[in-house]
C-alpha cells in the first residue's frame, strides 16, 4: 500500500493534547488517557501498516483501554470507552487509514480479539 500523502491538520490533534498531559486524579481516568494517546497516534500515523499495528493494540492490550471500577463513575467511563472504540473501529474501516480495511470485518467476529466482548463481559460482571 502506498504511503499517505495527506497530513493531519494541527487543529485535529491539538484538542486531544490536554487529555494526554493532564495529571491523572483517579484510576478511572487512566484508560481515557491511554485511549487518547492511541487515538492521536492513529490520526497522525503515516502508513496503513502503522495504523493497522496501532489499531491491533485494542485487541492485544484491551485491558489497558477498559475501566474496572465498580461504581457509577466506572460504569459511565466504560460505556464512553466502548463508544470511543466503536468510533475507532469505524475509522479502521476507512480505506484511507487501514492497511486492509476488509480484514477488520473478520476480527470483530472473533471473541476477545477486538476487546469489546471481554470489556462488556467485565462490565456486566462488575455490575452484578
Amino acid at each position: 500500500m502506498a504511503e499517505h500523502a495527506c497530513t493531519t491538520p494541527p487543529r485535529v490533534t491539538e484538542p486531544r493534547t490536554h487529555f494526554t498531559h493532564t495529571p491523572i486524579s483517579r484510576d478511572a481516568d487512566k484508560p481515557f488517557q491511554r485511549i487518547s494517546l492511541l487515538t492521536r497516534a492513529l490520526i497522525i500515523c503515516e502508513t496503513g501498516a502503522d495504523f493497522t499495528a496501532l489499531y491491533a493494540l485494542l485487541g492485544s492490550h484491551g485491558h489497558f483501554f477498559a475501566c474496572f471500577e465498580n461504581d457509577p463513575v466506572g460504569h459511565r467511563v466504560q460505556l464512553m470507552l466502548e463508544v470511543h472504540q466503536d468510533h475507532l473501529r469505524a475509522l479502521a474501516d476507512l480505506s484511507e487509514f487501514a492497511e486492509d480495511p476488509l480484514s477488520f470485518d473478520g476480527i470483530d467476529g472473533i471473541d476477545g480479539i477486538d476487546g469489546t466482548d471481554d470489556q462488556r463481559a467485565m462490565t456486566a460482571t462488575a455490575a452484578a
